[in-house]
Parts: C-alpha cells; structure tokens; sequence
C-alpha cells in the first residue's frame, strides 16, 4: 500500500513505512511534549526529502515565533530554503479556529499542498458551547480536509502526561489515526515517550517508545524501553 513516509527517524519503522496519503491523524500530548517540533518536523521532511508542499496553520502561535523556534529547535535544517517556499505558515489566531475550512481551501486550493499540519484544534473548544457542537464542528472540519488529497495531522493538548492518566474524548474517536507524545516522571526526570494508539489501514507497532528532539530531528527508537535515553547526538 502507498504511504506518506513522516520522515522521523524511527516512526516510520513503528507505521509499516509511513502514513496513508490523505488521511487525517491526532497528534495529543501535554504542554511541552513535543506536537509543534513534531509537526514542523514532518514538514519539513516532506519538503526537503520528498517534494511535497505543506501548509502550517497554527491557531495560537504567531508566524515569527514559529519560524524562531523551528530554526533554535532544528538548527541543521535548511529552513530558509523552505519557508514561504514549499512550507507555507499561515497564523491566524484563536479567532482563526472558526474559519479553518476557509483558510484550508483559499491556502491548499492549486497550490499543491500534500501535507498539513494544524495547531491546535483545542483552540476550537473555545468557541463551542458544549461537547455537542465541539463533536460537530470537529466532524465538518475533518469531512472537509478529505477531499483535499492532503495528510493532515491536528495537534490537541492532553492533561495527561502518563499512559495510567490518559482519557480519550471524541477527537480520538473519529479521527484515522491517534499518536500520543508523553512527559513520563520518574524521580526529578521526565522522559519523553511516543505511543501510536490508533492507525487505521496500518500494522502499526503497539508500543511505548522513547523519542528524543535533537538539533537534526526528531529520533525514535521502536526498540527501546521509554526510559533509555540515549547519548548519541
């Protein structure tokens, strides 16, 4: 089957070789945990490694601030090569979160986006009145991204920072696939953890893993314990 390689070093071993093109997945995780490195991360990847364009639309970050810390966080990439190039950031706002499917369509519409990143669709909680309209509101975003042959992947905040903690609510429910970034404590520690909870179409690994944010990228290790840390560079 086709994929979408994330190109995070290690993740694609865990999915079978990488995402399924044009599907749409949650990526959930407490302040901290690593969603936003992430998604810059997989852009950039598809950019630089792939060809692809991509589309950063962030609902609570400005534009300056992202391309700082994607460039203190990744210093060996060549951002300035792709910013505003074959990676678009697009920062609307908490006010952005009602117009995302208008944002989407003026930005992906023959521009030959494939991959997109939105951060954060938490943001979209703020502007419904119950779980109801959130649950609705959520629908109609996600059966609007699908026609537009672009792999998607929305950020969400957790409460959580442990696996023993962890309460699914609907985004994880009808979205195509759900993967979870830990902060686990342990003594005056945290580590960082990754987990892939749900991939449909994908025999995906089912396992806690470790994974580290270096200056070349993201690094997983699908056969670690989640509290090896590694001193490779």
């Amino acid at each position: 089957m086709e994929r979408t390689p994330t190109g995070i070093k290690g993740l694609d071993d865990m999915l079978d070789g990488g995402l399924i093109p044009n599907s749409n997945i949650l990526l959930c995780g407490p302040p901290g945990s690593g969603k936003t490195n992430f998604g810059l991360n997989f852009l950039y990847m598809g950019a630089e490694k792939y060809g692809e364009r991509g589309l950063y639309l962030s609902l609570e970050q400005s534009k300056e601030s992202i391309i700082q810390n994607a460039k203190l966080v990744f210093p060996s990439f060549n951002w300035d090569a792709h910013i505003g190039k074959d990676i678009i950031i697009e920062s609307p706002g908490h006010q952005g979160a009602t117009r995302i499917p208008a944002i989407l369509k003026e930005k992906i519409e023959g521009a030959d986006i494939k991959r997109v990143f939105i951060d954060s669709i938490t943001v979209m909680k703020l502007f419904s009145h119950d779980v109801a309209e959130y649950r609705a509101a959520l629908f109609e975003l996600l059966e609007f991204i699908k026609p537009l042959n672009c792999t998607t992947i929305l950020s969400s905040e957790t409460s959580y920072s442990d696996r023993e903690k962890a309460e699914f609510s609907v985004e994880e429910f009808v979205v195509d696939g759900v993967i979870i970034l830990y902060t686990i404590p342990k003594g005056e520690l945290r580590y960082r953890g990754l987990e892939i909870l749900k991939m449909r179409g994908i025999d995906h690994k089912m396992k806690l893993v470790p994974f580290k944010i270096a200056p070349s990228g993201i690094i997983v290790y699908p056969v670690e314990s989640v509290f090896w840390v590694s001193e490779k560079k």
